[in-house]
């Protein structure tokens, strides 16, 4: 949160995730609504810009990475 990811940095971590930029999207944030059918470019700016609209944490290993929620998914890259 203090040091957001840039666009290009959250791509790589959703294709790490084996998600889409949009499936990275807090469900409970009310801004998160309006950007679930925008173009993946569009989701990636806005998740840099105000990352609270992103799930977290998300813990990055070499080449994998696991969004910690439940914690225990973090175990499986570590």
């Amino acid at each position: 949160m203090e040091t957001p990811a840039d666009a290009k940095t959250l791509q790589k971590i959703c294709s790490m995730l084996g998600i889409s930029p949009g499936d990275l999207l807090r469900k409970r944030e009310p801004e998160s609504a309006a950007l679930r059918c925008a173009p993946d470019d569009e989701v990636l700016v806005a998740m840099a810009a105000e990352p609270r609209l992103m799930e977290r944490p998300i813990v990055v290993n070499g080449d994998r990475a696991a969004i910690g929620r439940p914690p225990e998914d973090v175990l499986e890259i570590l």
